[in-house]
């Protein structure tokens, strides 16, 4: 007799049949009624010299609807004066988000966001999170980079030029657009930089001085009906309206040649992505200079968190620099991503620019261009690159970042990638959820 059991069936419900799509009437949701318009706001500060600053006021209360997400930028016209000839660039391969010092978003009067270093934060994005097609095409249509010998061709004494600066706010490139209905009020501050900090004369004739005339915040305002937002407001009795951000906190210090650093960061945030740095050289702080990114000789770098070393490795990049290069690019979670390129100047031509310093290189980047003229490092802290998740990153109270090997005298640029989540109440009042 057998001793093995026949084999046990389980039905299985399979569909005879499948309808495609295409046969079936259209099920797409419409979007809620509302009108749409690109507006442009004026700064109230007039015009600006360096180291001023550029305000904004942007509509809020009731009937101000959003501002769409992604469509932000600020159009201005600048003097540069040179008396001699034309022959200027802006500093950091000729973009002229080089002139920002720094951006804050105040919301019903609290600041909730501010982005310090900001020309340097998006130069370094604009290097390593963006593609040689756009920096050389796209950017440099809208604001110069990448434009050679002379911004655009200037030609002339004392040139005038037309820019428009993109916003890399995270509360204005949020995945929810901006309820300007909301808030009691909206301001957008932005501080100029410095002429040496902002400014490059490539030919050797003297730049004494720029100013930003007619500068405007310009955006698209989505004003749903009047309903809606009086639901919107009369929801918020019962619970917080909440708008996730990705922002920045960055820092800066000096580094004397031949020193190694220790940099203490506080950050007391939930969720903390990622650090990268970047260094430009003292000698290249200059009018003459170009303030391309360094590695200035980084034989070592080391990053704790809370104590804990975040990266069990050397990164070197007198040594490895690919290595560098590929921790840095996990930073951005774009490791093996075949769509976002890195691209790095012709050439580096420390405290004596020339045409090459605003110029791409069309072979592409390359170790030695990557090492000293495009560096950026970094080091990767998120938990998840999945999509849909909230707050990706560690939490972290203070951050450790140890540099070895500084050739040259220095400023060393840290950037610190945050998430954190605005909250608004019925009375409109706005905070920060770090």
């Amino acid at each position: 007799m057998s001793q093995f059991s026949s084999l046990k069936s389980y039905p299985v419900s399979v569909a005879s049949q499948d309808i495609p799509s295409a046969w079936l009437s259209n099920s797409d949701p419409r979007v809620a009624p509302c009108t749409k318009k690109i507006v442009s706001i004026a700064s109230q500060n007039g015009d600006q010299k360096p180291s001023g600053t550029l305000s904004f006021l942007l509509p809020s209360n009731m009937g101000s609807g959003m501002l769409a997400t992604g469509s932000a930028y600020i159009r201005a016209t600048v003097a540069i004066t040179q008396p001699t000839a034309a022959g200027f660039n802006f500093k950091q391969y000729g973009s002229a988000s080089s002139l920002v010092n720094r951006m804050t978003f105040l919301a019903s009067g609290a600041i909730v966001e501010q982005i310090l270093n900001y020309n340097k934060l998006y130069s370094s994005l604009l290097l390593h999170a963006s593609s040689p097609a756009f920096a050389s095409n796209d950017d440099k249509v809208a604001q110069g980079t990448f434009s050679g010998a002379t911004f655009d061709g200037s030609t002339g004494v004392n040139p005038t030029v037309q820019v428009c600066i993109p916003i890399l706010l995270g509360a204005f490139n949020s995945k929810q657009h901006l309820p300007l209905f909301l808030l009691s009020s909206a301001q957008l501050n932005v501080d100029l930089d410095t002429l040496a900090e902002s400014i490059c004369q490539v030919n050797g004739n003297a730049v004494s001085d720029y100013t930003i005339s007619n500068a405007q915040l310009v955006f698209e305002q989505l004003n749903p009906d009047s309903q809606y937002e009086a639901g919107m407001k009369a929801m918020l009795g019962q619970r917080l309206f909440q708008m996730p951000i990705n922002t920045f906190y960055n820092i800066k210090v000096g580094a004397s040649a031949g020193a190694a650093i220790t940099q203490n960061i506080g950050l007391n945030c939930s969720s903390l992505r990622a650090i990268l740095w970047n260094q430009v050289l003292d000698t290249d702080k200059v009018l003459i200079g170009s303030g391309a990114f360094v590695a200035n000789g980084q034989s070592q770098a080391q990053l704790y968190l809370d104590g804990q070393l975040a990266f069990q490795g050397n990164l070197d990049t007198t040594v490895n620099p690919q290595q560098c290069y590929l921790e840095m690019n996990r930073a951005f979670n774009i490791m093996w991503d075949s769509n976002v390129v890195s691209c790095a100047p012709a050439a580096y031509t420390p405290a004596d620019a020339v045409a090459n310093d605003f110029t791409i290189n069309t072979t592409g980047i390359t170790r030695a261009l990557y090492v000293s003229g495009a560096y950026l490092g970094g080091v990767s802290t998120q938990k998840s690159s999945e999509q849909g998740f909230g707050f990706v990153g560690v939490p972290c109270n203070t951050a450790v970042l140890q540099l070895t090997g500084n050739t040259a005298a220095a400023t060393v640029f840290i950037y610190c990638a945050l998430q954190q989540v605005i909250t608004i109440d019925q009375q409109g009042s706005a905070s920060l959820v770090r």
